[in-house]
This record gives C-alpha cells, sequence and structure tokens, in this order.
C-alpha cells in the first residue's frame, strides 16, 4: 500500500438513488482533497472515474445497516467514512491526523435522537451525559481497538434491529461507551446539519444534507446545500442558523438589541464606557 493509500475515504451506498448522491459528495471531495483516494461500497454495477475503488456487496440491507456491515472491510488504515448526503466545502484532510493520537473521530449529534426512540436496557443504562455520536462522518484507524468496536457495534446492531429501529447510532453510542476506543469529538463545523438548528464558528467545511431528493427512510431533502452553504459561511464570526422551511436564515439581533444585551450584561456605565468601539462593532459585525 502507498503512502498515499494509506489514508481514504469511504461511501456506502446501495441502490441507485444513493449512489448517484453518492457521486455529488464524491465530486465535492475530489474538488477540495484531490489526491486523497474514494472507495465506494455498494450494491450497483458503477463505472464512475470519481471513485478510485469500487469494493461490491453483494447482500445489501438497502438501510443504515449496510454502514454497521462493511465499514470495518475498508482497504485503508485510515479511513474517513461518509454519508452520501455530505457536502465538502474545505479540505478535511487533518481529521486524518487526530488519529496519531485517537481511535475514532465524530461529531455530537445535535440531540440523543435515536438513543432515547428504543426499549433497550443496555442502551438506556448509559448516562445521559455521555453523547450519542452522529455516524454521518466517522473517521477511524485500523488497530486491535477499532475491530473490537466494530464486533461490539454490530451486536448492539442486532439488538437494535430486533427491537424495530433500523438507525444505527445507538448502537454506536452503546459501542463507544463500552468499548476502549478513544474519541476525538469533531466540532460542528464538520458535521454541520444544517436542516437543525445550531450555532458554528469560523468556515463550516462540512455540510450534512440530503443533496438530492430520495424517498427513504431517513431525513429528506429541505434546503438546497449550495443554499445553505452561500447562507452559512457568508460570516465567520460565531453565529445561530436555522431553517425556515427552504431557506437558511442567520439570527441576527439588530442594534438595539444587542444596546439592550451589552447593558444587561456589563451595565450602563460600561456600555457607554465602549460606545464608539460598541457601535462600530455592531454596524461592521466584526
Amino acid at each position: 500500500m502507498t503512502e498515499n493509500h494509506k489514508r481514504g475515504v469511504v461511501y456506502i451506498a446501495t441502490g441507485d438513488q444513493f449512489v448517484e448522491e453518492a457521486k455529488i459528495s464524491a465530486d465535492s471531495v475530489k474538488a477540495v482533497m484531490p489526491d486523497v483516494p474514494i472507495t465506494l461500497f455498494t450494491d450497483i454495477e458503477i463505472d464512475d472515474e470519481i471513485f478510485d475503488n469500487i469494493i461490491p456487496i453483494s447482500d445489501p440491507r438497502h438501510d443504515f445497516g449496510d454502514q454497521v456491515y462493511h465499514l470495518d472491510q475498508t482497504p485503508y488504515e485510515r479511513t474517513i467514512f461518509l454519508d452520501s448526503d455530505i457536502y465538502l466545502d474545505e479540505s478535511i484532510e487533518d481529521v486524518f491526523n487526530v488519529l496519531d493520537e485517537l481511535d475514532i473521530a465524530a461529531s455530537q449529534d445535535t440531540r440523543n435522537y435515536s438513543s432515547t426512540r428504543i426499549d433497550f436496557e443496555d442502551v438506556e443504562s448509559i448516562p445521559d451525559c455521555f453523547s450519542e455520536y452522529n455516524s454521518g462522518v466517522v473517521a477511524f484507524r485500523k488497530n486491535s481497538t477499532t475491530r473490537d468496536f466494530f464486533e461490539i457495534w454490530k451486536e448492539a446492531y442486532e439488538e437494535v434491529v430486533d427491537r424495530g429501529q433500523i438507525h444505527n447510532q445507538a448502537a454506536f453510542r452503546y459501542a463507544l461507551y463500552h468499548s476502549d476506543t478513544r474519541i476525538a469529538t469533531l466540532p460542528r463545523e464538520y458535521n454541520c446539519l444544517f436542516r437543525n438548528p445550531d450555532q458554528v464558528y469560523g468556515r463550516v467545511k462540512v455540510f450534512h444534507g440530503r443533496l438530492i431528493d430520495i424517498e427513504t427512510p431517513g431525513a429528506g431533502m429541505y434546503t438546497d446545500v449550495r443554499e445553505a452553504i452561500e447562507k452559512i459561511n457568508s460570516r465567520t464570526d460565531l453565529r445561530l442558523y436555522y431553517r425556515v422551511g427552504e431557506e437558511i436564515k442567520l439570527v441576527d439581533p439588530n442594534i438595539f438589541e444587542r444596546l439592550q444585551a451589552s447593558i444587561s450584561n456589563r451595565g450602563i456605565i460600561e456600555t457607554l464606557r465602549r460606545g464608539p468601539r460598541f457601535v462600530w462593532r455592531q454596524i461592521f459585525k466584526y
């Protein structure tokens, strides 16, 4: 294996629509990380130069379990897995580097969505303070620790499926909690679920949301990803965003609301002392 191929991006897409979406996602990866190879696991016969390697899946589940049962077969020593509905606006090659010291990298989900919707005592016994991680962007390195992690994830996922849930994040959380994996928590900017309200700081690198309209279990297509990028990355300061219908909006209080907040937090005297500088900053928002 060459030095270049020790690191790579992996997609697992079963079914024509998911493969089409993965192509769009892979295009965005190649645009910002042209030297990083991309592998696609799929049940579809495909010959597309965007993928450097295609590994066939002979027994697809066509649900979230395909990730659970095939991701550990990655050809790379260090892997960044991306859901097909991921769009990169900037390089995330530094995620490979965090695996120098840690075993897995993922971002916290906005809430323990899957874990709170299943009657599974082993999951319910995990302390609430242990977050559910989003499995749409997962980086890991091959070692004995992650091999054990994947085995626990598979066993937990089988239990989750038996209890009527096909989402894999409750089992993912269980495996992280009960394995020896050392987790790097990626910031929101590396997995921005722009359909949900949240806050970000600096440029968002990874946008997570449907790239094409797919009728499938999971999130639908609410907002065009390019419009989300334009709106959310129009600024780089700390900002709140939320979705209204198909449109992404930034929370942008006017100068009077900011003045009121300053008086509340700092008092009238300190606000007056900061007067000219305060007004200047609110006008130009830097």
